[in-house]
């Protein structure tokens, strides 16, 4: 062997000990499972480290295919900066799906304007270096799907030497199917994280049923235990009048425990997707007769004054079962939370195609923490009444989702000492 070709040989097998070691170093980062954002970085912090790629970026296209977005870049400024597909070198390869380099640019731009009289404000601003004299952009294709493209600047005449580039190409596809386990690698952790919640919601759920099946229903059953102990002893001792007595408190706490269920129910029912909704027409003045009437004791056993100003010609597009919970939880908040000889206040008020109904309490009033977790199934979210008045904290969840099953919005605005107003508005036809 000759010393050329003993310096060939030698240089041949430089070239190729390099080869084998950026194929190392580039499988062992591309089999990483991590991340989309640190794997492209990685991706061009690995172009830098094995051929001195300092200005390099990473585009991705959008679901349509029209635009490229910025997703990684390396010694430029952080940018969202987007291009049109066939705009720029970066656009042309997305459009084209094949490889263009470009070198002598600002020559070019100088030809370009002496011949076209173009001026400097006439060239598209495309991210990248203002002063580069050479590019090169890659399309990252797996099985003939665009993933990304990869795009490298330098203020040299050439980005790469001709050997470089060559080696370059022969790893693009497994780049971009790297590039594309990432997206399915953060698809999946999104899709987990959202399971999680979803789980942790349930967990809350079952936790605060168990609460309330626990205490708040053990309180009405105890009641009954307590009240009957007592009707038995008044019967042996025949005290008729304190028997009399009674029949008030018997019915306040069934009607508690009424209502407890009654929420329970609608509220498993909710969870199960089983309420099945008929809409129809409802007016809302004899809507609001038959539930006010259930109220009536507990309005005159506090001495709370009712203001009802309804139209006897209003009406709203709803099913009727979810409306009676809505308003039943309202007007039994609204008596819980106004202390004696206070005032609330129902009315409805057309607006176009919709009805706005409020419900307005002059009572204990809440403070923004409160009303900030009003609608969240929490534990020890209940509150006790102006009289110690027991409740679930399951009564406004319910509401709000039943709210939006007749395709309405609730708001509530509230103050501490001053008050409570709730607003619904509903839809008065399809």
């Amino acid at each position: 062997m000759t010393d050329a070709e003993a310096i060939h040989a030698a240089k041949e097998l430089a070239i190729t000990k390099r080869r084998l070691e950026i194929i190392r170093h580039v499988t062992s980062e591309l089999n990483k499972f991590i991340g989309i954002e640190q794997k492209l970085n990685n991706i061009l912090a690995l172009l830098d480290e094995q051929f001195g790629i300092k200005h390099s970026m990473i585009l991705m296209p959008d679901e349509n295919n029209k635009t490229l977005s910025v997703f990684a870049s390396r010694g430029y400024p952080e940018s969202n900066a987007t291009i049109q597909f066939g705009q720029g070198i970066g656009g042309l390869v997305a459009e084209r799906r094949i490889s263009l380099s470009l070198t002598s640019i600002s020559w070019r731009k100088q030809y370009m304007a002496a011949v076209q009289g173009m001026l400097d404000s006439d060239f598209v601003d495309l991210p990248g270096l203002k002063d580069a004299e050479s590019q090169i952009a890659i399309p990252l294709l797996s099985n003939e799907e665009l993933i990304a493209v990869l795009m490298a600047e330098s203020t040299a005449f050439s980005v790469f030497n001709e050997d470089d580039e060559k080696f370059l190409l022969t790893l693009t596809s497994p780049i971009a199917v790297s590039i594309q386990n990432s997206k399915l690698y953060d698809s999946m952790e999104e899709k987990i994280r959202v399971r999680t919640e979803e789980l942790e919601k349930l967990n809350q759920t079952k936790d605060k049923l168990f609460s309330i099946i626990s205490h708040d229903l053990h309180s009405p059953v105890s009641s009954f235990q307590s009240i009957t102990k007592l009707l038995k002893h008044y019967t042996i001792t025949g005290e008729t009048k304190k028997i009399e007595g009674l029949t008030g408190k018997i019915e306040l706490s069934v009607n508690r425990l009424n209502f407890l269920l009654d929420n329970l129910l609608s509220w498993s029912l909710s969870q199960g997707g089983k309420i099945n909704c008929l809409y129809e027409t409802i007016l809302l003045q004899p809507f609001f007769d038959e539930i006010i009437s259930l109220y009536r004791g507990s309005f005159a056993e506090k001495n709370i004054s009712l203001s009802f100003t309804i139209g006897s010609t209003e009406t709203v597009y709803a099913d009727r079962s979810t409306l009676a919970v809505i308003f039943r939880n309202l007007l039994s908040n609204a008596v819980k939370f106004t202390a004696r000889d206070g005032l609330v206040m129902v009315m409805a008020i057309r607006q176009n195609e919709h009805v706005q109904i409020s419900v307005k309490d002059n009572g204990v009033g809440m403070d923004d923490e409160r009303l900030a977790t009003l609608f969240m199934l929490t534990e020890k979210k209940s509150a006790l009444g102006t009289e110690k008045e027991k409740g679930t904290g399951l009564g406004l969840v319910l509401v709000q989702e039943f709210v939006q099953l007749n395709r309405g919005k609730i708001s509530v605005e509230s103050e501490i000492g001053k008050g409570t107003s709730v607003l619904i508005v509903l839809p008065v036809s399809i």
